[in-house]
């Protein structure tokens, strides 16, 4: 709750003016809004006295403008107030895309260290095929040097007469 204070503007004992402001020392707001005129404080009212009626229209407009430039700093308070809003909801946004960037992150990492791993499989898989290949056709190439043996030997014995039965 906004702590205000009432400024009561009167001629002699006639009220021309009330007023509800925030707090901000007196002396500062009359010189800032240049309202130069004979002014007597009692408790919380400010009683300001005046001479003449145009004296009077003047402090109507310069406690309008004090007014107006109230309204101001509550419209740039609000305009504030929503750019914190809109700030925490960024960084609380900002903050769920990091954790989803650091999920996909380890996502990632746990798939490169299984596509190394495979990788070292197909590897291993291709050096023992390629093993095997060389042993299969040394396997060939020795049963038919061996076939080829066989028969050169059949043939010779059966050409020098000997029977194998």
């Amino acid at each position: 709750m906004k702590l205000e204070k009432r400024f009561i503007l009167a001629k002699y004992k006639y009220v021309l003016h009330e007023v509800t402001l925030p707090i901000v020392p007196i002396a500062f707001r009359l010189e800032r809004h240049k309202i130069q005129m004979p002014v007597e404080i009692k408790g919380d009212a400010v009683l300001v006295k005046q001479s003449s009626p145009e004296m009077s229209a003047r402090i109507g407009y310069q406690l309008e403008d004090i007014s107006r430039y109230n309204l101001d700093l509550d419209g740039l308070r609000e305009q504030k107030k929503a750019s914190e809003d809109i700030i925490g909801h960024l960084k609380k946004e900002r903050e769920l895309i990091s954790l989803q960037i650091d999920e996909l992150r380890m996502k990632l990492n746990t798939l490169d260290t299984r596509i190394g791993k495979e990788e070292e499989i197909c590897s291993r898989l291709e050096r023992t095929i390629a093993h095997a290949n060389e042993t299969y056709e040394k396997l060939v190439e020795s049963s038919q040097s061996l076939v080829d043996y066989v028969k050169k030997e059949y043939e010779g014995a059966r050409s020098s007469g000997s029977s194998f039965t």
